[in-house]
């Protein structure tokens, strides 16, 4: 195996059942152990598949909370310094988004797509890397569409293969002891079906922030992420209040929502998610009074 990043695999003959397949026995099942090499290499992990029920990520000792930022890109959300045990888990597809973390202690990441389903799909590259999806980049707005001619023109979209695995798999592999803080995704279109795919286990976090369709917005095909028609009755039948929704109708926005079953957020957990809710609403008002 070629491994690119800080990673090992340990218990390999349970990697199979591990993955959810029960037909074959090692070492019959080469394309499972692939898969997982392919998962997670460039990562900073060790993943200790030490019984056929018992995956984990390998995180260290001291680890009391995560932030699960998924479609991290370069700037995932991270902790105040002064809180070194709760950790980010950055995933991106890109394997080239790894040496952007290196340096960072607090922050890991994990290279793959998430989706509803595993497996190993087409992910095609937009814009240099920010605006890169499962799906095909499509916006509904004029400005939008305007901005993605000229920046395919400066940056041709391509498509390579992507590893893809499930939101359920990512909590599933976080020890029941550590807090799931907050999970962030911004997966360009991919938002809900990979939220809604991964069932009760969401109720795990604490605070939830994703990137929606408001009004009549769509901004990639064959996929619906909308705020009124998919994630707010979603969010209410499941437990989560809503405390943001997006700023403007017909148009990309931010949702944030709360566990109403989750214990009161620290004051530093409760700013973070405020800074990362209202951020985007934050910087435009700063640049409309300029």
């Amino acid at each position: 195996y070629f491994f690119s990043g800080c990673f090992h695999i340990r218990g390999d003959s349970m990697l199979p059942t591990a993955m959810g397949c029960t037909a074959c026995k090692p070492p019959n099942c080469g394309s499972h152990r692939l898969l997982w090499v392919l998962l997670l290499m460039s990562s900073c992990f060790a993943l200790d598949a030490g019984a056929a029920d018992d995956v984990r990520l390998g995180l260290p000792d001291n680890v009391t909370g995560v932030l699960l930022n998924i479609g991290s890109w370069i700037d995932a959300v991270v902790a105040p310094p002064d809180h070194p045990t709760v950790i980010t888990v950055a995933v991106d597809p890109q394997p080239w988004v790894t040496s952007a973390y290196r340096s960072r202690p607090q922050t890991h990441i994990l290279t793959a797509a998430v989706s509803d389903r595993m497996g190993i799909r087409p992910f095609t590259i937009y814009n240099g890397g920010p605006s890169s999806s499962l799906a095909e980049w499509s916006p509904t707005d004029k400005s939008d569409l305007a901005n993605m001619r000229r920046r395919n023109l400066r940056s041709p979209p391509y498509t390579v293969s992507s590893v893809v695995i499930t939101l359920q798999m990512l909590l599933d592999a976080i020890p029941p002891g550590v807090r799931v803080m907050l999970v962030k995704t911004d997966m360009q279109g991919f938002d809900f079906i990979a939220f809604r795919g991964a069932g009760l286990a969401v109720q795990r976090a604490e605070f939830v922030m994703n990137e929606v369709w408001s009004g009549g917005a769509k901004s990639y095909k064959g996929v619906s992420n909308s705020y009124e028609d998919d994630w707010a009755p979603h969010m209410q039948r499941i437990g989560f209040a809503e405390i943001h929704k997006p700023a403007h109708r017909d148009t990309e926005g931010d949702a944030c929502w709360r566990n109403r079953n989750a214990t009161p957020a620290e004051p530093w957990l409760a700013d973070l998610v405020r800074r990362e809710c209202m951020g985007p609403v934050l910087r435009r008002g700063r640049r409309r009074a300029t």
